[in-house]
């Protein structure tokens, strides 16, 4: 509409089409949008899941059509069967009727090779300023499912929704429930993100507003310090320590990790880089007012490394050194298929979890191993998600700053990923959980 208003008044009397489409400027086909959302799919499950995941393709109509029956019909006849015996309305054969009735036209909409033009369309990218084109974002020559870079994405819900949220909340006797705080967070991981985003859309708001400058500075998973004030000093068992601190006392026997690239940053070099920002920003881009400014901060694609290739590097230390507090064998195997991570994990966790309630019964004391194993396999789907998800988090506007310091910074502010040595880091972690956080010799002063 502003490129009409603008820039095309003499075509008054005759329409103009503007299509607007991927298939010419940034294709993909559902074989490959499927294999990008699978693997996210797998990682973060829907409780309302009714069987195990699995699924494959084929270009054959007829032998479609005939594992359809097997695979579909089948087991909704089945479950119609199960919904009768326990006296509930049968519908998943009706179900089954009306997807098979409308194949035709979802198969139409899939497997037509499209070829959709958008010559006048992009003409009108071309027309857009680059504030425009951040503010709103619309070419699709641009856009790619698995990065994330320094610019501002479009927040998840307005302030109104916020509001409206809250005030459910406080209006509902036992407030939101955890399905329906899920609800409104997906695909958000939790409302830690969700809330994040909302926040980074008001500083967009409020950059254009004042007349200072305004950062969005977007660090990713914080971990123990490198350096400062001590080496490996924790003060929390958020984020990946707690599941360290579960592997070194025996608590954790398995984990599910498809060998993806996650993204931890140490502590203190989180501090030490959003300084040296606010320096550059004071120092270097004075004339940025008015625009708001993202500084990522990640070591994916830097300086990568997974979940567990940083576990084995820990996992040698703990044998060296484990703590006092133990309570059973340290052993620790990884798997990349799910369900079975899921079997494993009952015998492994669940069955000794009973147990153990079991004994704290017996003498007299409040059971809770139960509880915190539920509470863990509750928020699976977040910390698989963090742990498992294959971050690509750009960092060139922080690299900048990285390259604007002088030796005499780079030394009292080391903040530089592409210097960080994971296998230094990795060695020290476990007597820093073991000593800050976990502190053995805490009963001795008592």
């Amino acid at each position: 509409m502003w490129d009409i208003v603008k820039n095309r008044k003499e075509n008054i009397g005759n329409v103009m089409v503007f299509n607007y489409g991927s298939s010419t400027v940034n294709p993909i086909n559902f074989q490959r949008f499927t294999d990008v959302i699978t693997p996210r799919g797998q990682e973060t499950p829907s409780a309302r899941m009714i069987a195990p995941h699995f699924s494959f393709l084929t270009p054959y109509f007829y032998w479609f059509l005939i594992v359809h029956i097997f695979v579909h019909f089948i087991p909704a006849v089945i479950g119609d069967i199960i919904l009768v015996l326990i006296r509930r309305k049968p519908r998943v054969v009706s179900i089954f009727w009306k997807l098979t009735k409308s194949l035709d036209m979802m198969l139409y909409f899939l497997n037509t090779n499209w070829r959709i033009h958008i010559q006048e369309t992009q003409k009108v990218f071309n027309h857009m300023n680059e504030r425009d084109r951040h503010l709103f974002f619309c070419d699709l020559r641009l856009l790619d499912w698995t990065i994330y870079e320094e610019k501002c994405y479009p927040p998840p819900a307005d302030l109104k929704m916020v509001e409206d949220i809250i005030n459910i909340d406080e209006q509902t006797p036992n407030g939101l429930s955890d399905a329906a705080k899920n609800d409104i967070c997906y695909p958000w991981a939790n409302l830690y993100t969700y809330s994040k985003s909302i926040a980074e859309s008001l500083v967009e708001e409020a950059a254009k507003q004042v007349d200072f400058a305004c950062i969005i500075y977007r660090p990713s998973m914080v971990i123990s310090t490198y350096q400062e004030p001590i080496s490996s000093w924790c003060g929390n068992i958020n984020g990946p320590a707690w599941a360290f601190l579960g592997g070194g006392l025996g608590i954790l026997h398995i984990g599910y990790t498809v060998h993806n690239t996650m993204d931890l940053i140490p502590a203190d070099m989180c501090t030490n880089a959003l300084l040296a920002i606010v320096w550059d920003i004071v120092k270097n881009r004075k004339e940025n007012i008015g625009n708001v400014m993202v500084f990522n901060y990640g070591s994916s694609t830097v300086n990568p490394i997974n979940f567990q290739r940083f576990g084995d590097v820990i996992t040698s230390r703990g044998l060296e050194t484990p703590s006092a507090k133990m309570i059973a064998p340290h052993f620790v195997f990884f798997t990349p298929y799910f369900y079975w991570f899921l079997i494993v994990h009952i015998f492994v966790h669940f069955i000794p979890a009973v147990i153990g309630d079991i004994a704290l019964m017996l003498t007299r004391r409040k059971p809770r191993a139960v509880s915190i194993f539920w509470k863990l396999t509750r928020n699976l789907h977040v910390m698989f998600y963090f742990l498992n998800t294959n971050w690509r988090i750009h960092i060139q506007e922080t690299q900048k700053v990285f390259n604007r310091m002088n030796e005499r910074d780079r030394h009292l502010f080391f903040c530089d990923l592409r210097l960080f040595d994971w296998m230094t880091y990795g060695y020290s972690y476990w007597p820093g959980l073991r000593v800050v956080v976990l502190n053995p010799y805490e009963r001795a002063r008592n």
